[in-house]
């Protein structure tokens, strides 16, 4: 390793500190921090650190990453009442296991699927002819994205390893739903205010 250190003291005339004042510090060749971190007290059973973390601390852990897995359509999500039903189950002692919060994940999946749907049949009731034909052929495109998108998610989730994962793995799989059915939501709004 290389020391890119410089001494500043080098190359200089000596100096008469005879007169009362100290020599100046040399600086330190790395930043000296102003407290000294304390070790952790050792774990309260014979158990690893790593499983013996409560699945309160789990949790937490996965809501503190949230903000990272927020997607342009959070306004949407945040007023809809799936968004309301997930958060409520996430709440449950049943919803703080891994487990637990896979399964939420699901059944919010499969109710945006289902919400996703019916925007759907309402938009193609009220859209005229040529709109209907060229939202197909989005629809269709965005069907060949999601699953093109499952696959990868799939692949890169499934090579990590820890539980922590797997919902992560499961919300970002709903969120390609949610969001759809955000986009298509604000189609049918739009359309709706327009008709008026």
């Amino acid at each position: 390793m290389i020391n890119r250190t410089v001494n500043v003291f080098q190359n200089r005339e000596p100096q008469n500190w005879d007169q009362g004042a100290a020599p100046p510090r040399p600086p330190a060749p790395f930043p000296v921090p102003r407290f000294t971190a304390l070790p952790l007290p050792p774990a309260p059973c014979p158990v690893p650190r790593s499983t013996a973390l409560p699945r309160a601390w789990v949790a937490a852990s996965l809501l503190a990453l949230a903000p990272a897995w927020a997607t342009a359509n959070d306004a949407f999500a945040d007023r809809h009442p799936i968004e309301a039903e997930l958060m409520r189950c996430m709440e449950t002692p049943e919803g703080m296991s891994t487990q637990g919060m896979r399964h939420c994940i699901d059944q919010s999946q499969a109710a945006w699927d289902k919400e996703l749907n019916r925007l759907w049949r309402e938009l193609m009731a009220e859209l005229g002819p040529e709109a209907k034909e060229k939202l197909r052929v989005s629809q269709r495109q965005w069907l060949a994205f999601r699953d093109a998108e499952y696959e990868a998610l799939n692949s890169a989730y499934g090579a990590m390893s820890g539980t922590m994962f797997q919902p992560m793995h499961a919300e970002a799989l709903a969120n390609i739903t949610r969001d759809r059915a955000g986009q298509l939501d604000s189609l049918l709004e739009a359309q709706r205010v327009n008709a008026q």
